[in-house]
């Protein structure tokens, strides 16, 4: 599985402190996270779809994971029989499919250059696209989990 990061102010401060706060908040924000992850993961898997072959079989292996904040895994291992008879893994084709190769005939081109990387074709245009919505909406929750628990308390 890949991990790729997204540099977000005052994110690991916030979840050093989710450890004091009672069990059932940290449940709700780790289900919140969870929503907010599969949002991005199924968004991701269905701009994949009109990308091509190689691009809906990676994107088969976008998906959520449990955690503090939204986290998503690409690739995976299971196997998948190339064209050739070779095995390959959803791992082996994610960034292949995500970024193009000039080398590869089935991939797509080399996506253009973005910053420090390149733009990708399906999974980072749509984090880039979703990620305010995302921040807000996890924002949101956490301080929902907050508010609810100190009116129980």
């Amino acid at each position: 599985m890949a991990f790729i990061g997204f540099k977000v102010d005052g994110v690991n401060e916030l979840t050093r402190s989710f450890s004091r706060f009672p069990k059932d908040v940290r449940q709700n924000i780790n289900n919140a996270s969870r929503t907010l992850a599969k949002e991005i993961a199924d968004e991701s898997r269905k701009t994949a779809a009109g990308q091509g072959r190689q691009a809906s079989l990676a994107a088969q292996g976008i998906v959520s994971a449990a955690g503090r904040v939204p986290t998503i895994k690409l690739g995976g291992t299971q196997s998948l029989r190339s064209r050739r008879g070779r095995r390959v893994t959803r791992g082996d084709l994610i960034f292949g499919a995500e970024f193009g190769s000039n080398n590869f005939p089935q991939f797509p081109p080399r996506s253009p250059r973005a910053g420090r990387g390149n733009e990708g074709y399906f999974f980072f245009p749509t984090v880039k696209r979703m990620g305010g919505t995302i921040y807000k909406r996890y924002i949101d929750a956490v301080e929902d989990s907050l508010r609810k628990a100190s009116s129980n308390g």
